[in-house]
């Protein structure tokens, strides 16, 4: 995909049940969460990017992500990049379209957990 910058940084290993960790290092640059092309703007094509990294590492062969695109596609900061994170990004895509102004660490934290 070219979308995705070239860079050392893969999958840090795999826990117990064979899903591929991703243990990352947000203070390494800025990042806005949620958006992993880095366009500036959280939609469903990050939601798409996302499912496809977990589909990458179902199959087995993660894709090379940088820094910047671990942290911003794991937006539930559970170490995992998975389908929970495209769900995540694509229920604050659909709440900033119908007028929700909150970011979304906050919305995931406070307003998607809580409904």
């Amino acid at each position: 995909l070219e979308m995705y910058s070239v860079s050392t940084n893969t999958a840090n290993g795999t826990d117990q049940n064979g899903r591929y960790v991703y243990l990352l290092d947000p203070g390494s640059e800025d990042v806005n969460m949620g958006d992993v092309d880095g366009d500036g703007v959280i939609d469903a094509t990050d939601a798409s990017a996302v499912l496809t990294i977990y589909a990458a590492n179902q199959t087995g062969e993660p894709l090379i992500l940088t820094d910047r695109e671990q942290t911003a596609a794991n937006v539930n900061g559970d170490q995992y990049i998975d389908a929970t994170d495209a769900s995540a990004i694509l229920s604050y895509y659909s709440y900033t379209r119908t007028g929700g102004t909150a970011d979304i660490v906050t919305f995931i934290s406070e307003i998607m957990l809580t409904a």
